[in-house]
């Protein structure tokens, strides 16, 4: 297929490749983009952004990732895996405040923390985050239908995750490995990743440390049964 419109970005900061896409999906209501950050060894990442008619899409044969158009979206999907990112707006401020208070509700049932919780958060505190100019608040889609969300607060000195979250009967089916893949391969140039995530959990610091992620930050007690830790993942920690 021939594209009538293509804008390359050769290997750069890949925060701003992503800041990118916002601007062009302003102006071209329908794009692809494809970006490769091992296949294009020679350059490094490569953004390549086609200009089409908003019923095309499809995959390119050597491409891992792909985003594609949605009525103004930029989603983000792994070949031949059902999770896909889509790139949260103003809008659906609602829809996240829902799915983090199914994810996290759980979770203040058994400790109570009044104060950390998102589940508790007031839809405001969605409202203000989708405004950041720092922030990039994914979508989770799994085979069609919304299992979750992660907020990235670009730091000077790390991308925050804060949170990730995975709807209850969406669980065990290996999707926040898959976001957490996808989010290294979409910005590759981050030096290092930080979260906070509750030490009682186990399974959750397991499924940080396997991703290379190291208890690294002080921790804080904040109920009697629960304490908030930090983790920290350097690039070089990347996983092959």
């Amino acid at each position: 297929m021939k594209a009538p419109f293509m804008h390359r970005i050769q290997a750069g900061r890949s925060y701003m490749s992503v800041q990118k896409c916002k601007e062009l999906i302003s102006v071209y209501p329908y794009f692809l983009c494809f970006f490769s950050a091992s296949d294009i060894s020679m350059s490094g990442a490569v953004f390549i952004f086609w200009k089409v008619r908003a019923e095309q899409t499809f995959l390119a044969s050597r491409v891992p990732f792909i985003v594609y158009p949605g009525r103004r979206r930029i989603m983000v999907a792994a070949k031949q895996k059902p999770v896909q990112l889509i790139l949260a707006q103003k809008n659906d401020a609602q829809l996240i405040h829902q799915l983090k208070k199914e994810a996290f509700m759980p979770l203040y049932e058994i400790y109570r923390d009044t104060d950390s919780n998102p589940a508790l958060d007031p839809v405001d505190k969605v409202v203000c985050q989708l405004a950041q100019e720092e922030t990039d608040y994914w979508l989770i889609s799994y085979e069609g239908r919304m299992a979750g969300g992660v907020r990235l607060v670009h730091k000077r000195d790390a991308n925050l995750i804060s949170p990730l979250f995975i709807l209850p009967k969406e669980q065990n089916k290996g999707i926040a490995t898959c976001v957490m893949k996808q989010l290294f391969d979409m910005y590759p140039d981050v030096l290092c990743w930080r979260l906070i995530t509750i030490k009682e959990e186990k399974r959750n610091c397991h499924f940080y440390e396997k991703l290379g992620f190291r208890n690294t930050l002080s921790a804080e007690e904040r109920t009697l049964h629960m304490t908030l830790i930090g983790y920290e993942r350097y690039s070089q920690e990347r996983e092959g």
